[in-house]
């Protein structure tokens, strides 16, 4: 096997680990609520345009740019549930 087959495998491997990784979070989110949560794709597509953002604008390290893409979707995942979802699911209906 010459070098780009190598590259090609583990390239698929990765993508494929990603792509499962969305999908048990898919499965999780299905099983707990009953309910399909289509946005954690947006979260995770969020996530890698800010680490491209940050290794390919700013020059940062990739371990660093996902790492600080992880945090600061975290951060805003958090803070959308607190402001935007924790608020209607708490309302009461109007009558």
């Amino acid at each position: 096997m010459d070098s780009n087959t190598l590259q090609i495998i583990f390239s698929g491997l990765g993508t494929g680990s990603i792509y499962a990784l969305i999908a048990v979070g898919f499965n999780v989110i299905f099983k707990s609520t009953g309910a399909l949560n289509f946005v954690q794709g947006e979260w995770v597509m969020m996530g890698g345009i800010l680490a491209a953002f940050c290794f390919n604008d700013i020059n940062m390290p990739v371990w660093q740019a996902c790492l600080i893409a992880g945090v600061a979707v975290a951060l805003i995942g958090g803070l959308t549930e607190r402001f935007l979802v924790r608020p209607w699911s708490t309302r009461r209906p109007s009558r």
